[in-house]
């Protein structure tokens, strides 16, 4: 039994609705992750602490290839990955902790590197907005998910955030 506090399915999709480290473990192996976990940088009130080094793990063995989001400044915090892709967005809007104006997010890649291209460069985000603190484009998430799954290949999104990934799933088949 998966201890979910919900579970919400939507066409192909099954939503587990729960703690992220209490769930994955009951989880099948899946074709890939493509994970935006919180930054530990206290921009709200779910974003007081990264996952544990035990989510890495734990990626790692539940599927091929994970894509994980991350923040320039702590990349070295985080358990190194086997490869780093990055997304760019010329004309930012987004800003550092420092203040600075950032235009660039590392994607690190835990397994096999099995993307064709390791950056892109994509419209700046300002606008976009959903409620979410920190959504990411449609485009990043139909880029990450195209490059590690095929059609009809499951794709896990242990943190689900503006459900970003989940749509790129929906779109790419």
């Amino acid at each position: 039994v998966i201890p979910a506090r919900r579970t919400e399915v939507i066409g192909d999709a099954t939503l587990y609705l729960g703690a992220c480290m209490e769930i994955m473990p009951q989880l099948p192996m899946v074709d890939a992750i493509i994970a935006d976990p919180p930054y530990g940088v206290d921009f709200a009130e779910w974003d007081g602490e990264r996952p544990p080094d035990a989510f890495f793990d734990l990626i790692r063995k539940k599927a091929p290839t994970a894509a994980v989001h991350a923040l320039q400044g702590e990349i070295w915090d985080w358990p190194q990955p086997d490869w780093v892709m990055a997304w760019f967005m010329p004309g930012s809007v987004n800003r550092t902790k420092g203040g600075k104006f950032r235009h660039w997010e590392p994607v690190l890649v835990y397994g096999e590197e099995r993307a064709k291209v390791d950056s892109r460069v994509f419209p700046p985000i300002g606008g976009e907005r959903c409620g979410h603190p920190c959504p990411k484009p449609d485009a990043i998430s139909r880029w990450l998910v195209g490059e590690f799954a095929e059609e009809e290949q499951t794709v896990l999104d242990p943190f689900m955030g503006s459900g970003t990934t989940g749509v790129a799933c929906l779109r790419l088949g």
